[in-house]
């Protein structure tokens, strides 16, 4: 279909004449759009086909169907990167060094709901998780329920360890 619109680009044939015919595949893209390059260059694909106009004003069969000079720049861009994104796949389960300064701005903490006395006993409502991460982990909410607080809070304040009696 000229141009090819994305219900039927057909990316679902691509894995499987990969696996079938055990070759390269590409997509022969004819969606006058850069969608359907981005869509198969993220699948893997080892080629794509396009069709190239210098104008929409142009006269032919394929400008319906084309690219124009400014998207096939986009479209070599956008392939690119994600060429270099599946090309260094991120361990979720270490942190680069660069990331450690992030953790703390935006993961969030513990902070009081409302101004509260001297001996409250926390419970839930009476806290919310904000950023920025620099107190109790809002993760471990569950851990200082029941708690008494050693001091009076105000609203706003991010809780911390100090601010609770010992347990036990």
């Amino acid at each position: 279909m000229y141009p090819t619109p994305p219900e039927a680009v057909g990316l679902n044939v691509l894995p499987l004449f990969r696996e079938r015919y055990g070759c390269a595949v590409g997509l022969s893209d004819h969606s006058a759009e850069i969608y359907a390059g981005l869509a198969a260059a993220a699948m893997g694909v080892d080629v794509i086909e396009v069709h190239l106009t210098l104008s929409r004003a142009m006269f032919g069969p394929d400008v319906p169907a084309s690219l124009t000079p400014e998207q096939l720049s986009q479209l070599v861009q956008g392939v690119r990167s994600i060429e270099c994104m599946r090309r260094h796949p991120v361990d979720k389960t270490t942190v680069p060094d660069a990331i450690v300064p992030l953790r703390e701005v935006f993961r969030k903490s513990l902070v009081v709901k409302h101004d509260l006395p001297s001996g409250a006993v926390l419970e839930r409502e009476h806290l919310v998780a904000k950023k920025p991460g620099s107190g109790i982990p809002s993760g471990q909410l569950e851990s200082v329920l029941g708690r008494r607080l050693r001091r009076s809070l105000q609203r706003d304040v991010l809780l911390s360890l100090d601010d609770l009696e010992p347990e036990g």
